[in-house]
């Protein structure tokens, strides 16, 4: 099983390389769809499978139905190479989530996003969760309040392979990105981890656009894991180092056509984070 479904991720990513749409790239795009957070950054923003714990704020609000809590703070941009500004401060106490994330550019412009989450065991092992995000923005002097909401499904066919669901900003007032679907899956075994993400979304022209995500996470050994992926023109990868009472993280993502194009991100967790549930009914 395994060998074939690295088989039919690989196959997935290939066939739709040619068709990954970078046109969104504006600083409010970036900030609602391009990702959040150390780990799943590193796994190449395939996450919306995986998702547990504070980063299901972002990925899929169903993975807060997992028992446990956390608090993450990280800076995606530590050196200030596209950002002035890029953190995050993460909460979640199961089964609810926070998150403010805040990007700004040398230009002053800035997106501050304010997320409250909930997520919810469902019966026949499918977990179910929904985000408000208020989204406070200032681009070229125009100050701008607004709203969306996300919807997420997570879907444990076994103890080693979920399927997940994600419709970002599905409802929204006074928001100029489109909806975008993401489906997910994941398979697991004792050490490691591989994930894949396809994103459905429409661009400014109406065009519907693809992409693919791929990542990995390997436990190199206990207390040391090691992340990689790959997504739309970047690379990306990362270790955690787990310490008696708090967690790094470190990641970066460099873009495959500018050599100059490299973030590197960093962020603590403190808290034990989520746990499995070993009664969990399966799907």
């Amino acid at each position: 099983m395994l060998k074939k479904y690295i088989a039919t991720t690989l196959i997935i990513t290939i066939l739709l390389a040619p068709l990954i749409n970078a046109s969104n790239t504006g600083l409010l795009y970036d900030t609602m769809k391009n990702g959040n957070g150390v780990c799943p950054l590193s796994m190449g923003h395939a996450f919306t499978a995986v998702a547990k714990g504070a980063n299901s704020i972002f990925y899929n609000p169903a993975g807060l139905a997992n028992p446990g809590g956390e608090y993450r703070y990280e800076t995606l941009d530590m050196k200030e190479n596209i950002y002035n500004n890029s953190n995050t401060n993460m909460l979640y106490i199961s089964p609810f989530g926070y998150s403010n994330q805040r990007k700004e550019t040398n230009d002053n412009d800035f997106v501050e996003v304010n997320t409250f989450s909930y997520g919810t065991k469902g019966s026949k092992g499918i977990d179910w969760g929904i985000s408000y995000k208020n989204i406070k923005s200032s681009i070229d002097n125009n100050e701008k309040n607004s709203w969306s909401s996300d919807i997420g499904l997570l879907i444990h066919f076994s103890s080693n392979f979920n399927l997940g669901f994600t419709a970002k900003d599905i409802l929204k007032e006074n928001l100029e990105v489109p909806t975008t679907y993401i489906f997910g899956t994941a398979f697991s075994a004792k050490d490691f981890i591989i994930a894949t993400d396809i994103v459905s979304c429409k661009d400014t022209s109406g065009k519907q656009s693809y992409t693919s995500h791929s990542g990995i996470k390997y436990k190199i050994t206990e207390g040391l894991i090691a992340m990689g992926g790959m997504y739309q023109q970047t690379i990306s990868g990362g270790l955690t180092i787990k310490l008696p009472f708090v967690e790094i993280n470190y990641g970066v993502i460099r873009s495959t056509i500018d050599n100059n194009n490299v973030l590197y991100m960093l962020g603590i967790k403190i808290g034990k984070g989520p746990f499995q549930n070993k009664k969990r009914r399966r799907y």
